[in-house]
């Protein structure tokens, strides 16, 4: 669960930060999946590094930071919340082929 800090900002629960370098404060908690999840059912089968690059966008940056929010699209890690349930490879053995939603992360998004 995301905490929150005296000054009421949201705790990203990906990182553990409520700030970075780059971006300023989360809109709210969970904004980061619920962005990923209708980014997924708009622009089905679209990669890793796309998806980040629109994510850090909707944040405010202008580039993606090296690295950044890669926790999102581990599923191999234990401890995972997202890849894997909530969207998953379009195929296993080829890693490049892109993220879709599970009919599970159907349920994060907000406009469909």
């Amino acid at each position: 669960m995301a905490r929150k800090l005296r000054s009421e900002i949201m705790i990203d629960p990906a990182t553990g930060q409520h700030e970075s370098g780059w971006a300023g404060p989360i809109p709210y908690q969970g904004y980061n999946v619920d962005f990923i999840a209708q980014y997924l059912y708009e622009n089905p089968g679209s990669g890793m590094t796309k998806i980040r690059t629109a994510l850090a966008k909707s944040r405010g940056m202008d580039r993606l930071p090296p690295g950044w929010h890669t926790d999102y699209f581990y599923s191999n890690r234990p401890g995972t919340r997202w890849a894997g349930r909530l969207w998953r490879r379009v195929d296993d053995s080829q890693p490049r082929r892109g993220w879709v939603l599970t009919l599970r992360g159907y349920g994060r998004v907000k406009n469909p």
